[in-house]
Order: C-alpha cells, then structure tokens, then sequence
C-alpha cells in the first residue's frame, strides 16, 4: 500500500469517529484548513475547478510574499513546537490546560488533512512524525477534548462470514473509497425538532449517525449478493416473482437508510461524508453441499441473524424517542429492517422442507461461525463503556452495556428458539461458537478493522 494511500485512508477513517465530530465542534474551526469545498466547483470529474499553476507575479516583493505566507508559516511553527512538547511526554497524560487542548486540536487537524500523492520526502517524514506523535497521545488528547466515547452503530448486516476463506479472500477487493451522500441528504430538508444542548452531545450524535450511515448504505452489497444467490435456486426452493422483486429491493432500501441517516448527520451540523466500507465478496461457501445449503447459511446470517437483531436495537432507541421529524425517520427505517428479518424466517421454513439430518447438522456447524461472527461484529459497534450524554436518546443514542445485554437477550431469547423449531441446532452452535469458530473464519470486517485500524479515541 502506498504511503499516501495509508495516511488518506487513517485520516478519512479518523474523520467518523473522534476527528470528524471534533473538527466540527467551535474548539477545532479556527484549526480547519480554509481550502475550498471540492464539490463546490466545475470543471473536473469530481466538480472541483481544474488546478493552476501561476508563474510568480514580478511586481510582488519578497517582503509581501513572506508577510503573505507568515500565518501559515506562524501555524507550522505552532504544530511542530507542539510535537516537539508531547513527542516526550512519557506517561502519555495531560494536564488540563488550554495550550494542550489547543496542540491535541491542532494535531487532530493535521492527521486529517489530505495527504498529497506528489508528497516529497521531507512532507512524508513530517506527517510521520505527526500521526506518531498523536498516536502516543491520543487517549489523553481525547479525555482532554471531552470526548464522549464510542457509537452504537451495529446498523446494516455485514457480510456473513465463510467457514472456509483463502488468506487472499480476506482482503478487501479494494481500498475504501468516499461516500458523500451530501447532496442527497440535503434533498430530504430533514429539520430536527430540537437541537443538541452540549457540544459534547452533538458529536456523539453526529459519530452515530455517520456511521450508521456508512452501515446502511453499504450493506446494500450485501443484499445484492444475497438477491443474486437466491435467485439461481431452482425446484421447490425457486422464489416467486413477488418475493425476487421484494428481495431485489432491499438493496435500494439500505441505500435510502444510508442517505436518511446521512440527513441526520446533516441536520445536526455534520456532513454527510465519511469512507465508505471496502468493498468484499459476498461467500458463494464452496464447501457446502449444493447451492442450496450455501444459500440457507447467506440467509441466517444476513436476515435470522444480523437483521433481526438490529429489529431490537433500534426498536429500543425507537421507543425512548419523542415524537417527531427524527421518530418518524427512524420509523421508516424500523419498519424496512422487520421486513428484510421477516422475509428471512418466512422463506427459512420452505428451503428446509425436506432436509435430512445431516444437512442440519452441517448448517449448525456454519451457525458457530455465524454466531461468532455476530457477536463480534456487534460487541464491536456496541462499546461497553459508552455512556449516553444527557438528552442522547432523543437522537437516537445508546447505552453501550444495555444495548449489549439486548443483543444477548434477542440471540437467546428469539434466534436460537427460532431456529430450534426449524430443527436446527442454533443452541449447540450458540455454545460452541468461542471454542471452533474461530478457527473455522475469519470475516472480512474483522480484517478491515486491522487493515484500516484508525487513530481515533
């Protein structure tokens, strides 16, 4: 990977979590750069104006060039002073002072700014030392700039895990590209009831909603692979022309979640722009015995299992919602995300007629890495000690610890007895899943979490 792909790609990442919300807050304007919106112009493929180079104006004087230059030059001196300083803080802790948090803003600011690909070395070594730098100190910069702590943004199924993965699969087909969804989002006018009270606040909600956001929009791949699958079973298991369309349109629903929630983000003061997930292949489970027990093992995982639990996730936060723009959106999403759940156990039962014991028994063997997985994946989005500012459930926000113990109470309470009455041996799997699981799969978020690891609090 390239240099300049790795720093764009931890800066974009660092963005939706502790730097995105930060640069957004009053504390951290002064410190953003003042380069132009790149979306704002014409002439290029992206809409920005067609870069220039100008050739030295002869009636300028050295004088005025250096008078010209000297904030920005004032601005260098300031952040390299600042590295300097903490570069040698030993105990990685800070006191609360305004001239730390003025350096932990302004190394937030660098490690997010665009890394140029014509960089030359001496830009190279100097981002590298910043982005160590902030590294070294990021847990005291981040208690010192009062940030909240993590989201819960288990939103969006993943892509199921295979049982058998080649080391090569592992890897993300490419390198994260840019969602902007702001030009979308803005089209709904989503205009909240009432505004966050503290800044703290806001940037947990902004955090949450951006990554649902990115979630939401990209799981829509993994309906895509899911539609396709299902789509080429044949005989009794042969979907109906309703449920194909139904099926096919689950996609473009997670893409519509994915800009509603983009609207959030916007409407709370953020911008709905963010990295979008990498992009995998759905598992074709070469190592299953026919096409349709490697289609059933799609089908727990992305419809019995991932959506299903984010029925009651964000049934809870509906429900501690007040009435209102912010309520009714997040309706429309509750109200898709039982669909895709139900959709799955209605067509269970009628891809299992007929299946011998053995074919259970094989799909319970997936069910470990399937619970695995899911339980990952969500313990993931879901940080225990995520505690929800005062006011947070109006914006949707979640207890850490609660959230979890929900997630635990819908896999015991509702999947595995689900899945039990269909003669699959969900309770088995659900206990055996810390012991062979791992083993058996890794799944392509949990490479991604290493891969694009991010210098966020």
């Amino acid at each position: 990977m390239k240099r300049a792909t790795f720093h764009e790609a931890l800066a974009a990442t660092a963005r939706i979590s502790c730097c995105a919300a930060l640069l957004a807050s009053p504390g951290c304007r002064a410190e953003q750069s003042t380069a132009p919106d790149s979306g704002s112009g014409e002439g290029s493929a992206d809409g920005a104006a067609p870069a220039v180079i100008a050739e030295p104006d002869p009636s300028v004087t050295d004088a005025q060039r250096e008078a010209a230059l000297s904030p920005e030059l004032e601005q260098r001196g300031e952040l390299a002073a600042c590295e300097s300083r903490l570069a040698t803080n030993e105990n990685a802790e800070l006191d609360a002072t305004e001239a730390n948090q003025r350096c932990c803003n302004m190394l937030l600011t660098a490690i997010s700014a665009p890394f140029p690909e014509d960089a030359d070395e001496q830009t190279k070594a100097a981002s590298n030392q910043t982005y160590d730098v902030w590294m070294h100190n990021q847990t005291a910069c981040c208690a010192l700039l009062d940030w909240p702590g993590g989201a819960c943004t288990p939103w969006g199924p993943p892509t199921p895990p295979s049982a058998q993965r080649s080391l090569a699969q592992l890897s993300p087909a490419s390198k994260p590209g840019i969602l902007d969804l702001r030009d979308e989002a803005r089209e709904l006018g989503l205009s909240l009831a009432t505004q966050p009270a503290t800044a703290q606040l806001q940037r947990a909600a902004v955090v949450t909603w951006t990554g649902r956001m990115v979630n939401e929009h990209g799981s829509a791949r993994v309906f895509e692979g899911l539609s396709a699958q299902l789509e080429q079973l044949t005989g009794a298991a042969k979907l109906s022309a309703s449920e194909r369309t139904r099926l096919r349109g689950f996609a473009d629903e997670e893409r519509l979640h994915g800009v509603m929630c983009g609207a959030v983000v916007e409407a709370l003061g953020g911008s709905a722009r963010a990295p979008a997930l990498p992009a995998t292949a759905f598992p074709s489970h070469d190592d299953a015995r026919s096409p349709l027990e490697a289609a059933l093992r799609n089908l727990l995982s992305v419809c019995c299992l991932s959506e299903t639990v984010a029925v009651a996730l964000i049934g809870a936060e509906r429900i501690e919602m007040p009435e209102g723009p912010l309520r009714e959106l997040l309706s429309q999403i509750y109200a898709d995300e039982c669909g895709h759940a139900n959709f799955g156990w209605r067509l269970l039962p009628r891809l299992l007629a007929g299946a011998n014991p053995a074919l259970l028994d094989r799909l319970g063997d997936y069910l470990e890495v399937a619970f695995a997985e899911l339980e990952r994946h969500e313990l993931a989005h879901l940080p225990a000690a995520f505690v929800v500012p005062a006011g947070g459930e109006a914006f949707g926000l979640c207890e850490g610890a609660a959230a979890r113990e929900l997630f635990h109470a819908c896999v015991e309470a509702v999947i595995i007895p689900g899945l039990e009455a269909h003669g699959l041996p969900a309770r088995r799997a659900w206990a055996r899943r810390g012991v062979t699981a791992p083993t058996k799969a890794r799944s392509d978020h949990a490479v991604h979490a290493h891969a694009y690891a991010q210098p966020a609090c």
